[in-house]
């Protein structure tokens, strides 16, 4: 057997699956990569052999092996197949519950700590992962995906496509609450829904907003609105977590909470699942529910610190749209919660937090197109939508040269392209052909510094001032 090493040897490319992985493969490779990161890796009990990483567990006493489709220096592996475990009579594939037992086990062993809801969370994750994978299945192959100008379809479609989460983390899709609820709302099962809508009486009415027009996107999502009431959006599932609330059950009960049905529009749950879309604005809400590590709820300091940081940012986030069209930074302006009284005559704080939400408004048209971003595989083997131009089908550009002194090519070298564009507009990496000409025609080849360097404008640069570091300053990026 090869001695375990922590710097494995780089080995060939393996080419991309033609398919997503099963729920168990998935699960398994996860709880891998926190073996290979937070155990195996630092103590050097890792080799690379023949295209499969061996991962011992020293505590455990387990050796285990996982092929491999792509290898990496760092560490950074993507595996492909089942988990083997190391035994009297060879090797024999082990399952993820079996899996999971053994990372448990060695975490105990190494920290002296036993995390009572470890393994609860990982069959919680895999359930999760298993009707993702589900519901994917069950879509229409048929059906035309979105198009190129369908921006706002096309960038849903990238935030539900994540259907495996975090390939670092060990459970990275683990959340409570009704496994049936969850498909319902849920960004990688496809879920689009209405919005709850209540009025709610001016005088329990808890907001913040960082100027005017701040709530309107709140606002205009219903426009028959009782008088000396305002309009609160709730998520659909958090109002089912808060049902037997006994200050909101109080509330509906004296007629000072009202429930005027749900919203026309409906809204797209994103990645973030407690952030809907509808196309043109963001709305954040308070969930009640764990997912990953995390009770994705608004703290009320967060409320409040959302707001004043829009209007401390707003004069540079302005700057920068202006000086750079489609690019854009989400802003969350205000927010709007329920602020029934407690106990002590007080605003009950668990309520408001839980009833929050906040709005963003929508970036310009087509800063959120999804085609021209950059394909990111956040899961071991995720496939991009069928609107991107996955890496497989991805042409790099030629090695980059080391500059000369002549005139550089106008391709985009940034690699935020799929495929890179070649443009004589402005360019990231490098200077394009139009700033040298500009450059070389003003003699400020040696001008700006890094020190100095301003960003261009929105114009090729024709002034004696290089907007770009000279090519004698940065040969590579």
């Amino acid at each position: 057997m090869p001695s375990l090493t922590n710097s494995p040897a780089p080995a060939a490319d393996c080419a991309a699956p033609a398919a997503l992985p099963t729920a168990d493969q998935a699960v398994a490779h996860t709880l891998l990569n926190c073996l290979l990161r937070e155990v195996s890796g630092p103590e050097h009990q890792t080799a690379v052999d023949h295209g499969r990483l061996l991962l011992r567990l020293p505590r455990r006493g387990v050796l285990l092996r996982v092929a491999l489709r792509r290898t990496s220096l760092l560490g950074a592996h993507r595996f492909t197949g089942p988990v083997s475990e190391q035994t009297a009579d060879g090797w024999a594939e082990v399952g993820w519950r079996r899996l999971a037992e053994y990372v448990h086990a060695e975490l105990s062993l190494r920290t002296g700590v036993d995390n009572e809801e470890f393994l609860d969370q990982i069959a919680s994750s895999h359930q999760a992962v298993s009707a993702a994978l589900a519901a994917r299945t069950e879509q229409d192959p048929a059906a035309p995906a979105a198009g190129a100008d369908d921006w706002r379809a096309a960038y849903v479609a990238s935030e539900q496509s994540l259907l495996l989460g975090h390939r670092f983390h060990p459970t990275p899709k683990a959340r409570t609450g009704d496994p049936t609820a969850w498909q319902s709302y849920a960004p990688e099962t496809g879920a689009v829904f209405p919005l709850l809508l209540l009025a709610v009486r001016e005088e329990l009415i808890a907001e913040e907003g960082s100027g005017d027009g701040a709530t309107a996107p709140l606002d205009a999502l219903h426009a028959d609105v009782p008088d000396g009431y305002r309009l609160l959006p709730v998520h659909p599932w958090q109002y089912e977590l808060l049902r037997d609330h006994a200050g909101l059950a109080e509330a509906l009960e004296h007629d000072d909470i009202r429930v005027l049905g749900s919203s026309e529009t409906p809204f797209a749950a994103t990645a973030s699942v407690r952030t809907l879309y509808d196309g043109d604005t963001f709305l954040k809400f308070s969930l009640n529910v764990r997912i990953t590590n995390c009770l994705r709820k608004n703290a009320s300091y967060e409320l409040s610190g959302a707001v004043a940081l829009t209007r401390l940012l707003a004069p540079a986030l302005t700057d920068l749209a202006t000086r750079f069209p489609g690019a854009a930074v989400l802003r969350e302006p205000a927010y709007r919660s329920l602020a029934l009284p407690g106990a002590d005559g007080r605003p009950d704080t668990e309520l408001l937090e839980a009833s929050a939400s906040s709005s963003a408004r929508a970036c310009p048209s087509g800063c959120c197109r999804a085609p021209p971003r950059c394909w990111r595989a956040r899961s071991p083997t995720s496939t991009p939508p069928a609107t991107r131009t996955s890496p497989a089908s991805w042409t790099a550009p030629p090695r980059r040269p080391r500059w000369s002194g002549g005139p550089p090519t106008s391709t985009c070298w940034c690699r935020r392209c799929s495929p890179p564009t070649s443009t004589t507009a402005w360019c990231w990496s490098r200077i394009c052909r139009t700033c040298w000409s500009a450059s070389t025609a003003t003699g400020c080849r040696r001008r700006s510094s890094s020190a100095t360097w301003r960003a261009p404008s929105s114009s090729p640069n024709t002034t004696p001032a290089c907007w770009h570091r000279c090519p004698s300053r940065s040969r590579r990026r």
